[in-house]
């Protein structure tokens, strides 16, 4: 089978839209982290624009909107705004530009809802103890448990006041943008309710993080709902993506570049997990922690920039075999979870 494909060898360079197809472009905005940037697509109407998603809070992207607004949106308005899930490199900016414009934001129930309960926890930090113990009980130390607090402090940083109501996206209603129709195609795992966008009459789908060319999304267990079994999700959403799309399909992720082959690069994922999964159970024929499997689940130190993705991560995967029944766990005495493979030589 062959390897994904890269049809556009141009990447955006700084203020530029690239045109990906009639009235669909591209345009590449930086990102301060060590994931440089994100792909964001705007659809041009006769009356005003689409946005799929935002780009962070904060004035550098401020300022690279302002300057793609001037340049490129022709004296037209923004009408609504798309975002694709809850995290704040897709919606930090949602709130600034619907204000700016007046335009409506456009989300899925499960991602708007997902922000204001992780918002109300930001603004209640007292909770945070209760998370703390989510990290401490998989072999955590306190310093690893309050990298927490680090970790949704995002949410407060950059992201920009959220508007106080939106239009909700229901799974595989048509959205009409740009001259074509707009499916939109529920995903789940990385996020509770991952909006992508996929054009039968142009055989695009803009993928957000839910299919990436390079990278694997992080799907993980959060310490609001310990028991969560995600990348079941996540496989299953996997599944269905194999079965709407073929390899000719132009995929638009929010990071890397515009593909295809994506039959392929989909089956690369679920097979990478399936293999993790297969460790894990060998590695768990004596007893195991979380945070004793990143040396097996993960090919690179992790660190505390790391750990809280790591974390998930790792719960993630003993969580779907908890449910599939090929491990099985115990609480010591100090409250850590030890897992152990049900599977006998």
């Amino acid at each position: 089978m062959k390897k994904i494909n890269y049809p556009f060898e141009h990447i955006p360079k700084k203020y530029e839209l690239v045109n990906i197809a009639t009235n669909l472009f591209w345009l590449r905005m930086p990102m301060p982290f060590a994931l440089n940037h994100i792909n964001l697509w705007l659809i041009e109407d006769n009356d005003g624009w689409t946005l799929i998603d935002t780009g962070l809070n904060f004035e550098k992207s401020k300022s690279y909107w302002q300057q793609i607004i001037e340049k490129h949106l022709k004296n037209k308005p923004i009408k609504q705004v798309i975002c694709t899930h809850m995290h704040p490199d897709h919606m930090g900016l949602s709130g600034w530009l619907c204000e700016q414009f007046d335009a409506q934001l456009w989300m899925s129930q499960g991602e708007y809802e997902g922000y204001q309960s992780i918002s109300s926890e930001v603004a209640n930090s007292s909770t945070n103890s209760t998370a703390y113990d989510f990290y401490l009980s998989g072999g955590a130390s306190v310093e690893q448990a309050k990298l927490y607090d680090k970790y949704i402090s995002i949410y407060s940083t950059f992201v920009y006041p959220f508007p106080r109501n939106y239009k909700r996206l229901i799974n595989n209603e048509v959205l009409a943008l740009g001259g074509h129709d707009w499916q939109v195609i529920i995903g789940s795992g990385h996020s509770p309710e991952h909006v992508c966008l996929w054009s039968k009459s142009l055989n695009i789908i803009l993928s957000g993080d839910q299919i990436l060319p390079t990278i694997s999304s992080n799907v993980s267990v959060y310490p609001k709902e310990p028991q969560a079994n995600p990348l079941k999700n996540w496989l299953v959403s996997c599944k269905n993506y194999m079965n709407l799309l073929d390899n000719q399909t132009l995929v638009l992720p929010a990071h890397g570049k515009p593909f295809t082959n994506v039959i392929h690069r989909l089956d690369e994922l679920v097979t990478e997990i399936e293999n993790n999964l297969k460790v894990l159970i060998e590695y768990c024929e004596t007893p195991k922690r979380i945070i004793d499997s990143f040396e097996v689940l993960f090919h690179k130190e992790i660190n505390q920039k790391t750990f809280m993705l790591a974390y998930g991560e790792s719960n993630a995967h003993f969580n779907y075999l908890i449910h599939l029944g090929a491990i099985s766990s115990r609480v010591d005495a100090n409250n850590v979870t030890w897992y152990s493979s049900n599977l006998k030589s």
